[in-house]
């Protein structure tokens, strides 16, 4: 089955935080937010699987944290997007 998988540009607007925010807490292990790298070293891609970003959604709107709701504008058009492709 395919999964759907983001950049990190795609991953922090499905999130609606900044791709600086997304890249720091990758780097730094916050959040929790599993990512694909895919080759090696610091120029290996980053991709996003569309379940992760999900079950962070889930875990920030179960805590409190803030985050984007189903409905916020950015999700519902890169929703559009994966359905055309």
């Amino acid at each position: 089955m395919y999964k759907k998988r983001f950049t990190p540009f795609e991953a922090a607007a499905y999130l609606g935080v900044s791709e600086k925010s997304l890249a720091k807490w990758r780097s730094t292990g916050k959040h929790g937010i599993h990512f694909l790298k895919l080759g090696t070293g610091q120029r290996a891609a980053v991709r996003y699987e569309q379940d992760a970003l999900d079950a962070f959604l889930d875990r920030c709107r179960k805590n409190g944290f803030g985050g984007v709701d189903s409905d916020h504008p950015l999700k519902s058009s890169i929703d559009a997007g994966s359905e055309a492709g």
